[in-house]
């Protein structure tokens, strides 16, 4: 009973299932046993999202007319911007957001005017962000690891520090070849 949809993701106890139904257009989440959508957001943006541990969904939405970096509660109500790119230094929007445990800090893809994209480490309080890496999305994996999809294909492990947001060690390079569209869009599954 779903409408057409993309860029689909879980919550932590994988009973409900988030995803976008326009670019930029709705977000809705629906029960994985069944039962009708709901809609969560009316101007969001198909580039990911991410449930936090934190009760919170982290989505990209539209904010006076920018792509901001946004969360909304499950069960509904307004949308708020956590951060919004600073068109002065280049940065154009946030992508691909991935809520990491505690609830302080979302990694998202900070695309640029012109140069390659960064992974960035964005507080959730203040809306403030560090550059942490070269790439085009970031995967957390709890644990102490982070994988990094490059603008080449190739997907990178690295060791994560979360509280102090450091990479630790060399990255090990785990695939190759994966087909980067648009914005970092990508058939992987994680």
């Amino acid at each position: 009973g779903t409408p057409p949809g993309w860029a689909p993701f879980f919550s932590n106890d994988g009973r409900m299932l988030g995803f976008f139904t326009g670019f930029p257009g709705p977000m809705k989440v629906t029960r994985v046993a069944g039962g009708t959508p709901v809609t969560l957001a009316d101007s969001a943006f198909g580039n990911g999202g991410s449930w936090g541990d934190d009760g919170w969904i982290y989505f990209n939405g539209n904010s006076a007319g920018r792509i901001s970096l946004m969360r909304v509660r499950p069960e509904g109500g307004k949308p708020e911007v956590i951060a919004t790119p600073d068109t002065t230094k280049n940065e154009v929007f946030f992508l691909w957001p991935e809520a990491l445990s505690g609830g302080k800090t979302v990694l998202a893809t900070l695309w640029r005017q012109k140069g390659p994209p960064d992974i960035a480490a964005i507080d959730v309080k203040t809306g403030k962000h560090i550059e942490i890496a070269k790439g085009i999305r970031a995967m957390s994996y709890g644990s102490g690891f982070l994988s990094i999809l490059q603008t080449d294909g190739t997907i990178a492990v690295s060791r994560f520090d979360e509280k102090s947001l450091q990479m630790k060690g060399t990255p090990v390079e785990v695939v190759t070849g994966v087909n980067v569209g648009g914005q970092g869009r990508a058939a992987i599954g994680m």
